[in-house]
């Protein structure tokens, strides 16, 4: 179960970042750097951010995560940065 909640984070997160970023900067007014992009989320969505945007620091400045849990699934990000 811990291995298909795993892969769908990572679908999750690859959808964000070489899909919506990417068109939302194609198709919106808007400053595509770091600087001028922030992701934030509530209780999943909270977790989401924490895993999207601590793997993607290149890419976002501002992180806001509101009651969201960082648990077994932020296991992957601190692993990978070992």
């Amino acid at each position: 179960m811990m291995k298909a909640m795993q892969d769908m984070s990572q679908t999750f997160e690859d959808d964000l970042t070489q899909a919506l970023i990417p068109y939302i900067d194609s198709n919106f007014r808007t400053v595509p750097d770091r600087e001028h992009r922030a992701m934030a989320g509530l209780s999943m969505g909270g977790m989401q951010t924490f895993q999207v945007t601590f793997d993607h620091l290149d890419l976002f400045s501002y992180i806001g995560g509101f009651s969201g849990a960082g648990g077994m699934m932020m296991l992957r990000s601190t692993e990978s940065a070992d």
